[in-house]
């Protein structure tokens, strides 16, 4: 006689069970993509030193840094990104400061760079990328000066140059200005009339 073996019963699985599993793996290699993200090095450029408002430069102006930037990477000026031959940047970049691609502009611009010759000595604070205004007084007589009248009131300062050697007459300081292609005549005619020009900082708050 033939005992018969009772079935054992079938063990369904909760397909939930699995789709749980799966949201767990994804979450965990979501996690993992978002910190290697964050970890990656980018070949970004900064500058070598100050950049002025206006000034143009080359890719020699800058020097290139390994920083970790994450999601912001694309706002800054990176290997891929730089412009070829000459630029214009368009606001102040101070020395070590990473260039962002938004203060990259036309070469074509509507700011020229001027010589000047400055008596009476430089404001101590006065630097590469200073706003400033210039001020000219005409000579009247010989050793003697009119009242002084704003030439400029939107320059910035690209360069202090060195004097023209020690033993030069001319005493003056020589900078290197960035100002409207408009305010170019009135400057070139206060030089011509062998104006005394002076430099003036204007403060202003950053982005401005």
């Amino acid at each position: 006689m033939s005992v018969s073996r009772a079935r054992k019963p079938r063990r369904w699985v909760d397909p939930r069970l699995f789709l749980g599993i799966l949201l767990v793996i994804a979450s965990v290699l979501g996690v993992v993509g978002v910190l290697v993200a964050g970890n990656r090095t980018e070949i970004a450029y900064a500058a070598a030193s100050t950049i002025a408002p206006g000034q143009l430069i080359t890719v020699d102006d800058l020097v290139a840094v390994e920083v970790v930037l994450g999601p912001s990477a694309e706002a800054y000026v990176s290997t891929e990104t730089v412009p070829t031959g000459e630029f214009l940047v368009t606001q102040a970049v101070e020395v070590g400061e990473l260039l962002p691609r938004s203060a990259l502009g036309d070469a074509d611009s509507s700011r020229s760079s001027v010589v000047v010759e400055v008596s009476g000595g430089l404001p101590t604070e006065l630097g590469a990328g200073s706003a400033v205004e210039l001020w000219s007084s005409q000579e009247s007589a010989p050793g003697t000066y009119g009242a002084p009248v704003l030439t400029s009131s939107n320059a910035t300062v690209a360069k202090i140059l060195p004097r023209e050697g020690a033993l030069s007459a001319s005493q003056a300081d020589r900078v290197e200005l960035l100002l409207p292609k408009a305010e170019i005549p009135a400057l070139l005619a206060a030089i011509s009339n062998d104006s005394r020009l002076a430099l003036v900082p204007v403060f202003r708050e950053k982005g401005q």
